[in-house]
């Protein structure tokens, strides 16, 4: 029994459809569904009842489910401690621009405490983040939730989080602009402008749209880019709004990191009503860390989260 067919029979579980599952897994729908009607053939049973828009767990299934949590966790939990125990690596998923709100310092303080480690970051927007922590690719990730928008709801999944920041959405607005001045606009009064916004399949990108769809607008999507220096050099170009993030800090030291986001050119001003996010260390519920990432949630929890 392969133990990679497990995790892709649990993933497939609680995703109910074999298109979902399969994204999630980063592999295509025929591939998963051969790797599952293999294990199948193995067990001599069928583990799930199909149908065109979702796959149900027969009783075979519900009886193979406790111990393919238990035996894919067992492995899990074996490879990674010898992984750790071999190298002593701390991988750590995390949100772009670490730098603007502080994860830098905090990687670097904790080093400088632990040089018998060695820390890997791999950056990505928060929702492949999030996937990736559940496919167990890595064990801790720094990412953000939107409140009241956003696709993870971290009170329904079994993940643990310890909040570090927050921020708030903000337009980025030339100062010519008749909208420069307002103290906030609102997403209704943005209705015809040129937007410049991150890509598509960006958590930003969704939660935008997410309030523009609420609103009942359709909006001027006039360019989107993975980097936020392009974003601004285009609203400067075309006389358009960018719509980025803007650090909400009590820390002098954080909000003059905030300030990648300012040039002469252009105001900063925040939306109503507020769209914030909150920046937190993740990490499953439940899951058999190794010590490594145990000595980094300690410090951080000790160490940062008390001052």
């Amino acid at each position: 029994m392969t133990v990679e067919y497990l995790n892709e029979f649990l993933i497939l579980v609680k995703t109910q459809n074999f298109a979902n599952a399969a994204a999630q897994l980063y592999m295509n729908q025929s591939t998963l569904s051969k790797h599952i009607k293999s294990l199948e053939k193995e067990l001599g049973v069928e583990l799930f009842d199909r149908t065109t828009r979702k796959v149900t767990l027969t009783s075979y299934g519900e009886h193979l489910l406790p111990y393919a949590y238990e035996i894919y966790n067992q492995s899990y939990r074996y490879l990674t401690e010898l992984s750790q125990k071999k190298n002593n690596v701390i991988s750590i998923g995390a949100i772009p621009s670490l730098s603007h709100y502080g994860i830098v310092d905090v990687i670097m303080n904790f080093k400088l405490k632990h040089e018998e480690y060695v820390v890997t970051i791999d950056e990505a927007d928060s929702t492949d983040l999030y996937h990736r922590l559940l496919n167990h690719e890595y064990e801790i990730a720094f990412l953000r939730n939107f409140n009241p928008y956003g696709s993870i709801n971290t009170k329904n999944i079994c993940v643990n989080i310890i909040p570090y920041c927050k921020d708030n959405v903000v337009a980025l607005i030339p100062k010519e602009h008749h909208l420069a001045n307002k103290k906030s606009v609102t997403i209704s009064e943005l209705k015809d402008e040129k937007l410049c916004l991150l890509k598509e399949h960006t958590m930003l990108y969704d939660v935008c749209m997410e309030a523009f769809r609420d609103a009942g607008i359709i909006p001027n999507i006039y360019y989107t880019s993975h980097r936020a220096e392009n974003l601004i050099e285009m609203s400067e170009k075309c006389g358009g709004i960018t719509i980025l993030m803007g650090v909400v800090s009590n820390s002098e030291e954080m909000s003059k990191k905030a300030i990648y986001i300012l040039n002469d050119k252009f105001n900063v001003v925040p939306l109503f009503p507020e769209i914030t996010s909150t920046i937190a260390l993740t990490y499953l519920r439940g899951a058999a860390l190794s010590p490594s990432a145990r000595k980094f949630i300690d410090y951080f929890n000790k160490e940062v989260i008390k001052n």
